[in-house]
Parts: structure tokens; sequence; C-alpha cells
């Protein structure tokens, strides 16, 4: 839920830089962009860019753990089947 919440934001970002760059209000009479306009659109797409990225970065993580405790599990569980003895099962659980 909150990765769909994250990536809202960064079409936010383009959204926005799209308005800044269109808007009629953020340019002068002749119509070229007012100071700083060019610099807030650029921060929106950098800003968009970099957060995707972090995003991604924090999926690849996220999978990678569950990856790893679903192969602990399955050493867990052929340890307690390949056990003789009530003691061998206790020593798997360790």
């Amino acid at each position: 839920m909150l990765e769909i919440i994250g990536w809202m934001g960064c079409l936010y970002f383009v959204v926005k830089g799209i308005e800044i760059s269109s808007s009629s209000s953020f340019r002068n009479e002749d119509g070229s962009p007012k100071r700083g306009i060019t610099a807030a659109f650029m921060l929106c797409w950098a800003g968009a860019v970099v957060f995707g990225f972090l995003l991604a970065d924090q999926a690849t993580t996220v999978r990678e753990v569950q990856s790893s405790s679903n192969l602990s599990n399955s050493i867990m569980e052929q340890c307690i089947q390949l056990a003789e003895t009530p003691e061998a099962m206790a020593q798997c659980m360790k």
C-alpha cells in the first residue's frame, strides 16, 4: 500500500512540473518563463526520478529479505523431517 502511495507521489511531481512549465501565470508578458520557474520545473522532475529510484531500491530490498526467510523456513522443515528423535527436532528449532 505504501509503495502505491509513493508512486503516486512521483506522478504528482511529474504532473506538477508539467503544470508549472505550461501555466501562463508562471510566464512573463513575452511568453518567457519567470525567474526561477525553470529551476522549479527541474526540481520537480529530479524529485520524481530520485523518489522513484528510492522506491524501487526499497522494493528490491524487501523482496530479498522475504526470499531469504522462505529459504530458512524450508531448511528448518527439511531438518524436522529428517530428525529421528524429539531431541533432534528440538535442535532444528534453534
